[in-house]
C-alpha cells in the first residue's frame, strides 16, 4: 500500500464493478468503491465524515452533464472536504473546439451542458471560489479545459 485510499465514486454500480475489474491489480485497501449520487456531495459536513478530508478530488464526465444552479452548490461542497493545499481538479468541455471531434458526427451529443471558459469561471464564482485559486490547462486539442482549483 501507498498510504493513499482512493475513493472510486459513482451512481452506476455497474460501472464501479467493471471498474473494480479493471483495478483489480492494485494493492488491497488503496481503493474504496462506493455507490453514491453525487448531488450527495454538496454536503460539506457529510462528506468529510464520510470519506476524511481530501487531498485532491477528481471528478472526469460528470460537471458538464450538471445544470449550473446545482453545479455552483456542487463545487463548492466539494472544495469545503479539501484540506488546506488540496486540489480540485474539474475537467470540462470546450463548447467551441468539441465538435470537432468524430464522435460528435458518429452519435448525437448533446446531453451535457455546452459551456465556454468563461461559463465555468462564472460558476466558480457563483460557488464562491477566488479566481486566484484557480489555475486552468488544456489538452493538445483544446477541447478539454482542466480547472485545477487549490483551497
Amino acid at each position: 500500500s501507498n498510504g493513499r485510499l482512493i475513493h472510486c465514486v459513482d451512481s452506476d454500480a455497474n460501472s464501479l464493478r467493471y471498474a473494480s475489474t479493471l483495478l483489480a491489480g492494485c494493492a488491497p485497501g488503496d481503493l474504496q468503491f462506493t455507490s453514491e449520487n453525487a448531488y450527495r456531495f454538496v454536503n460539506s459536513t457529510r462528506t468529510p465524515e464520510k470519506y476524511g478530508q481530501l487531498s485532491t478530488i477528481y471528478s472526469a464526465g460528470l460537471f458538464d452533464y450538471i445544470p449550473c444552479d446545482k453545479l455552483a452548490p456542487l463545487i463548492r461542497g466539494l472544495y469545503d472536504c479539501l484540506v488546506p493545499g488540496g486540489l480540485l481538479i474539474a475537467p470540462f468541455k470546450n463548447r467551441h473546439c468539441y465538435e470537432t471531434f468524430d464522435y460528435h458526427w458518429v452519435v448525437q451529443w448533446h446531453y451535457f451542458y455546452q459551456r465556454s471558459e468563461a461559463d465555468f469561471r462564472a460558476v466558480f464564482a457563483q460557488a464562491g471560489i477566488s479566481p486566484e485559486a484557480i489555475a486552468v490547462q488544456r489538452d493538445d486539442s483544446g477541447v478539454l479545459l482542466f480547472f485545477t482549483i487549490r483551497r
